[in-house]
């Protein structure tokens, strides 16, 4: 059941990081890539530090408001 619960907690980031690179007019092409870079940078021991990935997801919409 754990593993399930991950999982979903994993494409929920991933999702939200993606939005949030789309709506900063990072390249569309890149934009999933780019995600699961930061995925895997925010990856520890196979466990995803959330605390560590809500701050840059926090820093990205920082930039989406300076663009808009």
């Amino acid at each position: 059941m754990a593993s399930v619960v991950n999982q979903w907690i994993e494409e929920d980031y991933f999702t939200s990081i993606c939005i949030v690179l789309d709506n900063i007019d990072y390249p569309a092409s890149e934009i999933e890539n780019q995600a699961h870079k930061v995925m895997d940078a925010f990856t520890i021991d196979g466990e995803l530090d959330q605390d560590g990935i809500d701050c840059y997801i926090d820093y990205l919409i920082g930039i989406e408001e300076s663009v808009s």
